[in-house]
């Protein structure tokens, strides 16, 4: 049975990692030009203030994909003040 639930980024970090890695090496064209380099502190920043969020699927408790989100407030116009949601794009499966 696949579990979806909502897991800090701060504590699954590592497994996080190793799909990331494996989405990297499958999907991305010209690997010698762009560089897999999260920068996972700046993640924990949004995250420890409220703006990031990240979704997990794990099966017998092993993760195999997860998706992140960041909320943010975009001022488009003087009077817009209301928070938008942004995907990062995170979404993963191992298979």
């Amino acid at each position: 049975m696949v579990i979806f639930q909502q897991e800090s980024l701060y504590e699954i970090i590592d497994e996080v990692d190793e799909l990331l890695q494996l989405h990297y090496t499958e999907l991305t064209l010209n690997r010698d030009k762009i560089k897999l380099e999260p920068m996972w502190e700046k993640y924990a920043a949004l995250e420890f203030a409220g703006a990031f969020v990240v979704y997990t699927a794990r099966s017998n408790g092993r993760l195999i994909g997860d998706s992140a989100f960041l909320s943010t407030t975009i001022f488009t116009m003087p009077t817009s003040k209301q928070p938008s949601m942004m995907c990062c794009s995170f979404t993963r499966n191992s298979g």
